[in-house]
């Protein structure tokens, strides 16, 4: 269910569309996705799903540097997406997340969704998170159910 380019930005990423409109939502409706601000969802040059964060002071810890809980709901909110727009539910079964380097305020974070092994029931899934500056901040899998 690939969205035809409704725009192209500074960096020509193209395909880009909400998370209101992959999940049907109302504008305003959902919950985590508007807490954390996460709106812009695109397939990058390379094909890859990617989920856009920008990083705002209400997403930092109390260093200054984005909370770990951050960038894990985003690489989750990252996969369930991707598994939306491929008309099918899923939960996480298990996940692990590796840290690499801080991310601050004003960062535009984005977590590539690379799709390792599609089972009929059960999936896994890779996620690779960058700063705006093309930094490796995070990496994450993703062990998902599929319940549709």
């Amino acid at each position: 269910m690939r969205k035809e380019c409704r725009d192209e930005d500074l960096h020509g990423r193209c395909d880009w569309m909400t998370i209101e409109e992959v999940f049907n939502l109302q504008p305003g409706a959902g919950g985590l996705h508007n807490l954390l601000d996460l709106h812009r969802a695109f397939w990058d040059e390379q094909g890859l799903f990617t989920l856009e964060l920008q990083v705002t002071e209400q997403l930092l810890n109390p260093k200054g540097t984005v909370h770990g809980g951050t960038l894990f709901a985003l690489c989750d909110s990252a996969v369930g997406t991707y598994i939306t727009l491929q008309n099918q539910w899923a939960v996480t079964l298990d996940s692990t997340i590796h840290f690499f380097r801080p991310a601050f305020c004003g960062d535009t974070l984005l977590a590539k969704v690379f799709e390792r092994k599609k089972g009929r029931t059960v999936s896994t899934f890779s996620v690779e998170v960058y700063n705006d500056k093309d930094k490796s901040i995070a990496d994450a899998s993703f062990t998902m159910y599929y319940t549709k």
